[in-house]
């Protein structure tokens, strides 16, 4: 009986730290995402015509590309995306001091043709993610809210603008679902929330005719050695393979 008490208190003191700590926030995070992703009620665009999607992983960065699923202007928009690494019981995401601060790369796999010769339709898409998913996430208002860019180059389908947005320090809140991926921000943050932060933006558009996909690959950073090499290293080491 003795035995079995203890058993239960090391049970619901380990389901303490893994849920309301940071000491597991990288295995909580790494859980409540792939519940997540299993949650969605249809295929991805590309596993649903017989292909298969491999992004690379690179250093720095988290040890798992993710998907979330949603839509834009009515087209299925499937986002695959990264995402600084873990230190301190939270993602570098947060450490205003890191090349990874507020940095996101990844690919959004868009049904039909998108965004080829309608950059506001690319403005949108970055919007929505930016602003309503990934500072949704983490309890900005929509009144604060904020995103605007200046395209410094373009190029046949590769574009790169200088961008100021909000960032994702704040104040902690309490049982945000963006803390589930990235943790909580630090507790001893006292200044504004969400302020604003300027840096760089890359992005290719690739239409797919075949398929009836549109690729857009992105990087989001603030320092232009670390846009530019994974930029590179993302568009040519990014592989659609049919499935067997």
């Amino acid at each position: 009986m003795k035995r079995r008490y203890r058993l239960l208190v090391v049970l619901v003191l380990f389901i303490y730290l893994f849920v309301f700590t940071s000491i597991f926030v990288e295995s909580r995070a790494n859980v409540a995402l792939s519940i997540q992703e299993r949650s969605f009620s249809r295929k991805e665009l590309l596993d649903d015509r017989g292909y298969k999607l491999d992004l690379p992983l690179m250093e720095g960065w988290n040890e798992k590309i993710r998907l979330y699923q949603s839509q834009i202007e009515d087209r299925k928009l499937d986002i695959y995306y990264n995402y600084g690494s873990y230190e301190k019981g939270r993602s570098i995401f947060y450490d205003k001091d890191s090349p990874f601060y507020n940095s996101h790369y990844g690919l959004y796999v868009i049904e039909g043709s998108y965004g080829l010769d309608n950059l506001d339709q690319v403005e949108r898409l970055i919007k929505k993610d930016q602003l309503n998913l990934v500072m949704g996430s983490l309890g900005i208002e929509r009144k604060d809210k904020f995103l605007s860019y200046s395209i410094s180059s373009m190029e046949d389908s590769t574009l790169e603008a200088s961008i100021r947005t909000n960032g994702p320090l704040h104040k902690k809140k309490e049982k945000l679902l963006g803390y589930l991926q990235y943790g909580s921000p630090p507790r001893d943050y006292d200044q504004e929330d969400f302020p604003l932060v300027d840096m760089l933006g890359k992005i290719k558009i690739d239409y797919d005719q075949d398929l009836d996909v549109t690729y857009i690959f992105f990087v989001i950073t603030r320092e232009e050695e670390l846009l530019r090499e994974i930029f590179d290293d993302l568009v040519i080491k990014t592989k659609i393979m049919l499935v067997a």
